[in-house]
């Protein structure tokens, strides 16, 4: 069975998505980020995604550039048309964006609206979640083995 995106969204906490209007000040989306305690906000026009702004959009774009974070609004230095994933991605196929393109943040899409946000630590999480349980499962299975006798050089019962 592949584990998928609804499954880790599933195990955590639910949550509201966070996110700006293009519009907003860049110093606005910051303390909205702070405030929150997340790193990216989705920046929708109306329903729809138009872009994404990350901690890392923060530093290279404005921090870096010298840019006045109260007069720059979010839209001049988002990231446009971010990457997104569905409920029905594997965890590989998004474990896999995320490792290639660099990326913390996936937005989860369903049939053209936005209905969470992922992080890589919501991913890394459930790995590790599921790779305990699986270890768990084995470490019961050798315990059970070790106690059998006919594997450990005790003779068969025999028959008459």
């Amino acid at each position: 069975m592949q584990y998928r995106v609804a499954d880790v969204l599933g195990e955590r906490e639910a949550r509201p998505v966070v996110y700006a209007t293009p519009d907003m000040p860049v110093r606005k989306v910051a303390r909205l980020m702070t405030e929150s305690g997340i790193g990216a906000v989705v920046v929708m026009a109306g329903d729809d995604l138009c872009g994404m702004f990350t901690e890392r959009d923060l530093m290279t774009r404005v921090v870096d550039k010298r840019l006045d974070p109260g007069l720059v609004t979010v839209d001049q230095v988002m990231t446009p048309d971010p990457v997104t994933v569905t409920r029905d991605t594997t965890i590989t196929e998004a474990m896999i964006l995320v490792s290639q393109r660099h990326l913390r943040h996936l937005p989860v899409m369903e049939d053209g609206v936005l209905v969470a946000m992922l992080s890589a630590r919501d991913l890394l999480r459930s790995i590790l979640r599921r790779q305990q349980e699986q270890l768990a499962g084995i470490n019961r299975a050798a315990k059970a083995l070790a106690r059998h006798p006919l594997l450990w050089g005790a003779s068969p019962i025999p028959r008459s």
